[in-house]
C-alpha cells in the first residue's frame, strides 16, 4: 500500500485529535482508505463549528494539514505545509475545482510526484455563479482545472461526457460518478405508481434538494415559477431541503406572496430525504452549477419524475425533454404543467427509476476500484 495527499475544499472539523466529516465526504475517504492505504487530508479546517451533521472519521483520516483560509491559500502562506505533505506522500490526489488542489497539484508536477485529479464539478460554473468575489476569482479557477486536467497523470470525471469535453486530459482517464445508490427497492416503484394513479392535478409537491444559501442551486427560479402555476390553477407546495440560511429564498417567496407555499426542511440525513422524496409528485433541480447531481440520482431512485436545468450532468441523467434552460421560471412552470398527466407521469418515473438503477454501488465500485488498482500497481512498481 502506499501513502496518499488528499487534496480538497472538504469541510473538516477537528475537535482535539479527533476530525469529523460529513457522511457523503466520509464515505469518499474511505473508498481512498481502503484502495491505497495511509491518508493523509489537506482542507479547509474548523475548530468552533458544530459536529451536529458530521460523523467522527478518525479511522479513514491517518494526517490532516489543517487549512484555516483559502485566501491565505492562494496568495501562498501554506504552500511550505503543503509542500512538505506531498514531498512525504507517494501520491496526490486533487479533487478540483479547489484552491487547495489546485496548490497541492502544482507543487507535486514542481517535485515530480504522481498526480490523479478527480473532476467532480466545473469550476467555471462553481464561481462565476456566486456574488461578484466569485466571478473576478472564475478565469483563474477555470484556467487552473484546465491545466490540472491536462497535466495530470491519472484522472477521473463524475460525469460521463460534460466535464470531460470542458476539461479535457492527455492521459488515459475513466467517467465514473461518485454518486452511490445502496440496493433499490423494486416496491418503490409499484408505490409510485399507486401515488400517481390517485393524485390530484390541482395541487402537487415539488421538492428540491441543495444548499439553500447557496444562490448557485437555483431554488429561486423554481419560487418564480409557482406564482405562474397558480395562475393556471395549479397549486404548488413546494419543499426546499439543505443547511445554511434560506433569508435570501425567504424574501423572494415572500416578495411573491406564496411564502405559505414554500416550506425549508433544513439539513437532512439520507432517510429523511428518501421520506420526503417518497411524498413528492415531481423532483426539480433548477441548478446553475453541477458535476452530476447526487440529488437527481437520489430522486430518481425513488420514481420520481424529475425536470433539471441544462446544467453540468444533469442532461446526462434526463431524457432532453425534461431539461430546462438555466434561470428560466417560466420553462420550469411550463414542463410541469405539460408532465401533469398520468400517462406522462408514469412514464417519467419509470424511465428515471431505470436510469437510477445504474448508479448502484456495486457497478459503480467495481469500475472505480479497476482503475484505483492499476493506480497502485504503477506507483509501486515504481518504489
Amino acid at each position: 500500500m502506499i501513502n496518499v495527499l488528499i487534496a480538497t475544499d472538504f469541510k473538516m472539523i477537528c475537535k482535539g485529535r479527533d476530525v469529523y466529516l460529513k457522511d457523503t465526504t466520509y464515505n469518499t475517504l474511505k473508498r481512498y482508505k481502503k484502495a491505497f492505504g495511509t491518508v493523509t487530508l489537506c482542507t479547509r479546517a474548523y475548530q468552533n463549528d458544530s459536529t451536529e451533521g458530521f460523523v467522527l472519521a478518525n479511522d479513514v483520516v491517518d494526517n490532516y494539514i489543517p487549512i484555516t483560509n483559502l485566501l491565505n491559500t492562494l496568495i501562498g502562506k501554506h504552500d511550505k505545509d503543503i509542500e512538505v505533505a506531498v514531498n512525504q506522500c507517494d501520491l496526490v490526489v486533487a479533487r478540483v475545482p479547489s484552491i487547495i488542489a489546485y496548490k497541492a497539484a502544482t507543487i507535486s508536477k514542481n517535485v515530480n510526484k504522481p498526480l490523479f485529479s478527480v473532476a467532480i464539478g466545473c469550476a467555471w460554473d462553481a464561481y462565476w455563479n456566486h456574488a461578484f468575489p466569485g466571478k473576478i476569482i472564475a478565469p483563474y479557477m477555470y484556467k487552473k482545472m484546465k491545466w490540472c486536467m491536462k497535466k495530470t497523470d491519472y484522472a477521473l470525471y463524475v460525469t460521463e461526457q460534460f466535464l470531460q469535453n470542458r476539461y479535457p486530459t492527455n492521459c488515459k482517464s475513466i467517467g465514473v460518478s461518485d454518486v452511490v445508490i445502496g440496493e433499490i427497492d423494486r416496491t418503490v416503484i409499484e408505490k409510485r405508481y399507486k401515488k400517481i394513479e390517485s393524485m390530484d392535478f390541482s395541487e402537487i409537491t415539488v421538492m428540491t434538494s441543495g444548499s439553500v444559501g447557496n444562490k448557485a442551486k437555483g431554488q429561486e427560479y423554481m419560487i418564480k415559477a409557482i406564482p405562474l402555476l397558480n395562475k393556471k390553477g395549479i397549486k404548488v407546495n413546494y419543499l426546499l431541503a439543505g443547511a445554511e440560511s434560506p433569508a435570501y429564498l425567504e424574501k423572494i417567496a415572500k416578495q411573491l406572496h406564496v411564502e405559505e407555499q414554500v416550506r425549508f426542511l433544513g439539513l437532512l440525513s439520507t432517510d429523511e430525504v428518501f421520506s420526503y422524496l417518497d411524498k413528492t409528485d415531481i423532483y426539480v433541480q433548477p441548478s446553475l452549477q453541477e458535476g452530476l447531481p447526487r440529488a437527481v440520482v437520489e430522486a430518481m431512485s425513488r420514481g420520481c419524475p424529475v425536470i433539471g436545468a441544462r446544467t453540468g450532468g444533469i442532461p446526462e441523467l434526463l431524457p432532453d425533454n425534461y431539461i430546462v434552460n438555466r434561470k428560466s421560471s417560466k420553462q420550469i412552470a411550463t414542463k410541469i404543467e405539460g408532465l401533469l398527466s398520468k400517462d406522462r407521469m408514469i412514464h417519467a418515473s419509470k424511465k428515471n427509476f431505470e436510469r437510477a438503477t445504474d448508479y448502484n454501488e456495486h457497478t459503480l465500485s467495481a469500475r472505480r476500484n479497476e482503475y484505483y488498482s492499476k493506480i497502485l500497481s504503477n506507483i509501486t512498481a515504481q518504489k
